[in-house]
């Protein structure tokens, strides 16, 4: 089963899509599953990832030293409070760095 954006889910004729990969740590990944599976196993990471991209992309402009200070906050914060996708975002508006932008 794949999914096709314009389809949703199922099969379709065709080949089937290759979705297998090695990740830069070596992590070889057959499936979304995979992925699925490496992910939650590297919240914290996957985590300060998500909230330094969501910080250079509203801010306009890479990261400073002091917004690293607040980066290393707001992801001590979310994984901590185990916050959503929502409460990410509202967190990085309400930054310091977001304020003084």
């Amino acid at each position: 089963e794949e999914f096709y954006a314009n389809q949703g889910r199922g099969t379709r004729l065709g080949p089937r899509i290759d979705a297998s990969g090695t990740l830069a740590d070596g992590t070889v990944i057959g499936d979304v599953r995979d992925l699925k599976a490496y992910l939650l196993g590297h919240m914290d990471l996957f985590t300060h990832c998500l909230i330094e991209k969501l910080m250079v992309y509203s801010l306009g402009r890479k990261l400073s030293f002091g917004d690293r200070r607040v980066l290393q906050q707001l992801t001590a914060e979310a994984i901590q409070s185990q916050y959503g996708l929502q409460d990410v975002i509202i967190a990085v508006i309400l930054s310091d760095s977001f304020k003084a932008r």
